[in-house]
């Protein structure tokens, strides 16, 4: 049998999620049952990848970046 992990929801969340629960639109409520597994994938995956978390290291200097944006704006 599998057992599925624990989602944990914000107080905000817990209360839209039971007024949608006790809501007569169906379609509504089965619409949020992806979104909820969605967001406990989501928290999986980065509870994971910050296990071992790498640095972000610039390739390029800020002038750099600045230049292609404005560049990209221009466009």
């Amino acid at each position: 049998m599998r057992i599925a992990a624990e989602i944990v929801l914000s107080e905000e969340e817990r209360s839209e999620m039971t007024k949608l629960a006790r809501s007569k639109l169906t379609s509504v409520r089965l619409a949020q049952r992806p979104r909820t597994h969605c967001c406990h994938q989501l928290n999986e995956y980065v509870a994971h990848h910050n296990t071992k978390p790498k640095p972000f290291i610039w390739t390029k200097n800020a002038r750099g970046i600045l230049q292609k944006v404005v560049r990209a704006n221009l466009a």
